[in-house]
């Protein structure tokens, strides 16, 4: 077997050693396994790392040595309880924790210490492979912790839009008749629950089809022309994406003109979310009815841009 092969095949099986904490927390099992891996991490490095260790008893119990010890002892408990905290969060945030024995993941890292061994025997390596295998772990563990936070990650922005996705399932069954009292009441429902910039996105994505449902629009120029709103998402450009789902509906427009000028006196920094003034004007004269809200907003632009 050539080297390269073993090379690849020692850091799948070294993998392993991260795997297992990792999938114990996504297996919700208690953080008193933290100890158990810091043990099997430690014992991986006395198979695969013994040049780093005393040879005889007596060097054990050296201040120094023993100092060495307890770091190695803390670095481990800490990369071990980091990869455990991520499986966690993993599996809180999706819902479901996965249904895993608990005999598993120990398992699991345990065995990368003979597979591991048995692809590359650390007495016949040359220093330069010694140092080079060195780099090449602690890139696999920077990689799994990269990896770790990027599932993580994923999964609170799933978990977000899931919770964004059920408001949007309610504003859009509701009756043709309902009034913007009712799509305001379920938005500040929402609020507590959700993340204003998810909710918009989940909002906007059918509401912007080609059959997209006008609560829907509505809803979108509502949550994007609050005021708390404007002002948390500066420079998201929310307020021109409310201006584009109004579309050519007289009525939208004059409720995004009105909600707009509303936002602008107490948030006068979302003046950079608005749509073009010119654009806005043009607007106006093609729709009598919104065109008085449409350039009284425009009015007010000019005068926050002269201030």
């Amino acid at each position: 077997m050539s080297a390269s092969i073993r090379y690849r095949l020692f850091l799948v099986t070294a993998a392993l050693l991260y795997m297992g904490p990792l999938i114990a927390g996504l297996a919700g099992l208690g953080w008193q396994m933290i100890p158990v891996f810091t043990l099997i991490f430690l014992l991986w490095l006395l198979v695969m790392r013994p040049a780093m260790w005393p040879r005889q008893a007596a060097e054990w119990l050296t201040p120094r040595m023993i100092g060495k010890v307890l770091l190695w002892i803390a670095l481990q408990a800490a990369v071990v309880a980091f990869c455990f905290g991520i499986g966690r969060g993993i599996g809180g945030t999706m819902g479901a924790l996965a249904d895993v024995p608990t005999w598993v993941p120990p398992l699991m890292s345990f065995m990368a210490i003979p597979l591991s061994r048995i692809f590359w025997n650390p007495a016949h390596a040359s220093p330069d492979v010694v140092e080079f295998l060195d780099h090449a772990t602690l890139d696999l563990a920077v990689q799994a912790e990269a990896d770790a936070s990027r599932l993580q990650a994923q999964a609170l922005a799933d978990g977000a839009r899931a919770d964004c996705l059920i408001w949007v399932n309610r504003i859009a069954t509701l009756p043709e008749g309902a009034g913007d009292t009712t799509i305001l009441r379920l938005l500040e429902a929402a609020k507590p629950q959700t993340d204003a910039m998810a909710l918009l996105d989940s909002l906007a994505e059918p509401a912007a089809s080609h059959r997209g449902n006008a609560m829907l629009r509505r809803a979108f120029i509502l949550l994007a022309t609050d005021t708390d709103v404007a002002g948390q998402l500066l420079g998201r450009g929310q307020l021109a994406r409310a201006f584009d789902l109004a579309g050519e509906d007289a009525g939208r427009l004059q409720l995004f003109a009105e909600r707009s000028m509303a936002a602008l006196r107490q948030r006068h920094m979302a003046m950079m979310d608005t749509p073009p003034i010119q654009r806005m004007r043009d607007v106006a004269k093609r729709h009598p009815a919104a065109g008085p809200a449409l350039l009284a907003l425009t009015d007010q632009m000019d005068l926050l841009n002269n201030a």
